[in-house]
């Protein structure tokens, strides 16, 4: 049973949003996309975002792909323990396998996101492929 208070990005990232800061991790259909997770880049604790940005990058054995930003923010913590074992993500991407927590700067922006059901609904509309600098990419 997948969380109900997580909200979700157009880009497959979803943010947990707790008073004024937010917990950030990749959806489990992306997920499930990339396969076993292979390599993860994020940056370190005190980056400011904006949202969209760019903040990292993914690998898994099936397809890679860039992480945005969900919300803007600084960057609080990161999840040293996805950084040194990624697989994590696999077993829990929306609990044990978050990225980082934020302060984030406009809590209006989680308007923008989605719930779980328009996300579901958005990813089932794109047949399961992740747009990607400008390419849709099928799994």
């Amino acid at each position: 049973m997948l969380p109900e208070d997580l909200l979700y990005s157009e880009d497959h990232e979803w943010a947990k949003i707790e008073g004024n800061e937010a917990y950030i991790g990749l959806s489990h259909l992306l997920v499930k996309y990339l396969g076993d997770i292979v390599k993860l880049e994020l940056p370190e604790a005190e980056e400011e975002l904006q949202q969209t940005m760019e903040l990292g990058f993914i690998a898994g054995r099936k397809n890679a792909k860039e992480i945005f930003a969900p919300l803007s923010g600084r960057i609080i913590e990161v999840n040293e323990e996805v950084v040194e074992n990624p697989k994590i993500i696999n077993d829990d991407p929306c609990g044990k396998g978050w990225l980082l927590r934020m302060v984030m700067y406009d809590p209006e922006e989680r308007n923008s996101l989605l719930s779980l059901a328009e996300y579901e609904a958005l990813w089932e509309k794109s047949g399961g492929s992740v747009r990607d600098e400008g390419e849709e990419v099928g799994d």
